[in-house]
């Protein structure tokens, strides 16, 4: 069980206050870490090195963690008693700098004449406060979360078959469980911006005249206010590629020995393998980026080492999780070098299918410019037209980022999903490489759409603030903020009033974290037409034998697949809840509740073909 979960249900700023104490302790950790060898001294040579401590923690902590949560019997224990030990230490740390009020005025050295540098930690501050809001995202609703909650509860990810989300979890999901270990929702999004300061470290090693305009563009594209409010794993890893690709080609005004391009490189190569291991969409930045330290490893004549580094992360890093998936859910090595899911489970194929189709209604000028208010964060601005005004002429890095960013583009249209978070990357290499550079053609009507975007971007960070944020202070102000914004959230709190915690239900809605007892999303079904083949998904709905089966609408329709398994209508409740979203353009009608019977004994006769 959760420390101190009944204090942060009554009192959610707590949430908030041991996710900064938390954070804190992660940031001691990388601290310790920077002063190891030459590490410092790398880091040093790219970015502010204070700006790095949370970025080298997480890294450090995630490497780690995961394989004592996939294979350790005694890892419950192991990550709450660790989680304690980070977060007494930043606790100290924390009452130190407040006897020591200096530390918050040290990196800031800001002439007082340029105003656009006050405006850079106004938002930066203004995206801390949002990162703090309660959990509303939908895909954290659903299997980020779960897996966190399935973490703290059993010590490992969850190996049910039912629930095909699940599958894409990777390592970062146990940052959230470390969050709920003092039940803080609020530690993975604060992590996720904290990715943000990485950057924002670079920007201040190399801070000239127009530099600024780099990083707004960098802080206020409108995906940005998505990802950094959400416990999502991908935009701290989309800042540690930046970062990666920083220290792969920013070494012109540093001479390092070889030992210490040694160690260079085998950082660089770690954090790409962590992002791998979070999230498997990073495999494409990982490749490239890879091809990068590689070509500088033959003209520094490492080349050997940066084989022996590559095969060493392989095994330690990339190997355990992919041994883990063939224990559990059978395939093979070559299998989950292209694919994270286990195709042998009927139904994945089809739910892979899916991932790669969402999107596929946009092109790419939608994800540059929204093509309405509803899709605003889902875009990534105007900054994305700056890569036509780098004076790439001056500097051979600067084509070789151009070269990537095509590359990574065309197979990411022709292969990914076409959404602004999976273009966040190449956006971000351009814009660091300018920041690091500093080479770019004036174009006094694009300077106008920046300052344009940045005046749009505040309000609506404001707005989250107000509308999301406040829900982190007190329980009713939390209440009213899922209530308008967590789609399910309603649903859940009415159905959990109903069914037993014992009582296995099968929900229609996507956002099962709410759910007090084990709840089968209906992916089994979605993804999986009845079928001779699918026994294997029916055995184990059966073994978990869910009693009840809970729908959501404006009038009561049987599930066709499962119409015949489903019973009596048990209880109805008119306007439940909303189509509650963050997005308040794309909030609609109220729908009804309906939790019914469900006769798990009787499949899988009772499934109907489509």
């Amino acid at each position: 069980m959760p420390i101190f979960i009944d204090l942060v249900d009554n009192f959610p700023f707590f949430g908030v206050l041991f996710a900064i104490i938390l954070l804190s302790g992660i940031y001691q950790i990388g601290n310790y870490v920077l002063h190891f060898y030459s590490i410092n001294k790398i880091f040093s040579a790219i970015s502010n090195v204070d700006c790095q401590k949370i970025f080298v923690g997480i890294n450090v902590v995630l490497f780690l963690l995961y394989p004592i949560v996939l294979f350790l019997d005694s890892s419950k224990f192991i990550i709450k008693n660790l989680t304690i030990l980070i977060f007494f230490i930043g606790l100290i740390k924390l009452l130190i700098l407040v006897n020591n009020y200096k530390f918050f005025y040290k990196n800031i050295s800001i002439d007082r004449k340029h105003l656009d540098e006050y405006l850079l930690y106004l938002i930066i501050f203004s995206l801390f406060l949002l990162s703090l809001a309660p959990n509303t995202h939908a895909d954290s609703l659903d299997y980020h979360f779960t897996a966190a909650k399935h973490i703290i509860e059993y010590g490992t990810l969850s190996t049910d078959l039912t629930h095909f989300h699940s599958r894409l979890v990777g390592s970062g999901e146990i940052i959230i469980a470390m969050g709920l270990v003092f039940g803080s929702e609020q530690f993975g999004s604060l992590v996720q911006f904290s990715g943000l300061i990485s950057l924002f470290g670079i920007f201040l090693k190399f801070k000239h005249k127009n530099n600024y305009i780099f990083m707004l563009l960098i802080l206020t594209s409108p995906v940005v206010l998505f990802l950094s409010s959400t416990s999502k794993p991908q935009l701290f890893h989309i800042c540690a590629s930046a970062v990666a690709l920083s220290l792969c080609l920013f070494d012109r005004k540093v001479i390092f020995n070889r030992k210490n391009e040694i160690i260079k490189c085998g950082i660089i190569l770690f954090i790409l393998f962590i992002s791998y291991q979070v999230k498997f969409s990073f495999i494409l930045s990982t490749f490239l980026i890879g091809l990068i330290v590689f070509y500088k490893s033959i003209k520094k004549k490492i080349y050997i080492e940066f084989f022996l580094i590559v095969a060493g992360l392989f095994v330690l890093i990339y190997l355990p999780p992919i041994f883990w998936k063939i224990k559990y859910f059978g395939g093979n090595v070559i299998e989950y070098l292209y694919s994270p899911l286990p195709i042998s489970i009927p139904g994945m194929i089809e739910f892979k299918h899916y991932l790669t189709s969402v999107g596929a209604h946009h092109n790419l000028l939608n994800i540059i410019i929204p093509r309405n208010l509803g899709e605003f964060t889902n875009s990534l601005g105007v900054g994305v037209f700056f890569i036509f005004l780098v004076n790439y002429k001056k500097n051979n890095d600067a084509k070789i980022i151009l070269i990537l960013i095509f590359i990574f583009i065309i197979t990411s249209l022709n292969l990914g999903q076409i959404t602004a978070r999976f273009f966040l990357e190449p956006f971000y290499w351009t814009m660091v490489s300018c920041i690091y550079f500093g080479t770019w053609k004036n174009f006094k009507l694009f300077n106008i759409l920046c300052k344009a975007q940045v005046v749009l971007i505040i309000p609506m960070i404001f707005y989250g603030i107000i509308f999301l944020s406040s829900g982190s202070l007190t329980s009713n102000m939390k209440h009213d903020v899922l209530k308008k914004n967590a789609n399910g959230y309603s649903l859940f709190k009415w159905s959990n009033s109903i069914i037993s915690e014992s009582e296995p239900i099968i929900s229609t809605h996507r956002s099962i974290s709410y759910g007090k007892s084990k709840t089968i999303p209906i992916d089994f079904i979605i993804f999986n037409v009845a079928s001779d083949n699918n026994n294997i998904l029916i055995e184990e709905i059966k073994r978990i034998n869910p009693k009840y089966f809970l729908d959501y609408g404006s009038k009561p329709v049987k599930n066709e697949t499962l119409k015949n398994c489903i019973g009596a209508l048990l209880q109805e409740k008119k306007k439940v809840g909303i189509h509650a979203t963050r997005n308040p353009f794309n909030r609609s009608v109220s729908y009804n509740g309906y939790i019914y019977e469900f006769n798990a004994n009787l499949l899988p006769g009772c499934l109907s073909k489509k």
